[in-house]
C-alpha cells in the first residue's frame, strides 16, 4: 500500500480486510487510504477501480475459480488486477 499511496497521492486508495485488529494497524499507518473491514468475497467497491491488487492475501479465500471473474467484472471497463499468491498449500 505504501508504494501506491507514494506514487499515486492524489488516487483514492480503499483497502479492505476482514480482521479488525488489521485494519486498525492500517488505519494508524495509512490515514489517507479508506479502510472496509469486510472480507474480499462480500465486498462491493463504491465505484468501479482502476486496479485492484491483492498481495499474499487471495490464497487464503476458497473458490478462486468463482472469485476471480467477480473481481473483474468489477472493475473499470480498463481496469486491471494484480495478484501474488505463494503456491504452499499443497
Amino acid at each position: 500500500m505504501r508504494l501506491l499511496a507514494d506514487r499515486y497521492p492524489e488516487a483514492d486508495l480503499v483497502g479492505i480486510d476482514p480482521d479488525p485488529d488489521r485494519i486498525a494497524t492500517a488505519r494508524r499507518e495509512f490515514p489517507q487510504v479508506s479502510w472496509d473491514l469486510i472480507d474480499v468475497e462480500r465486498w462491493t467497491p463504491r465505484e468501479a477501480p482502476d486496479l485492484m491488487f491483492a498481495n499474499a492475501s487471495l490464497h487464503w479465500v476458497d473458490d478462486h475459480a468463482a472469485l476471480f471473474p467477480k473481481l473483474i467484472g468489477r472493475l473499470a471497463p480498463v481496469g486491471c488486477l494484480g495478484v501474488q499468491m505463494p503456491n504452499n498449500l499443497a
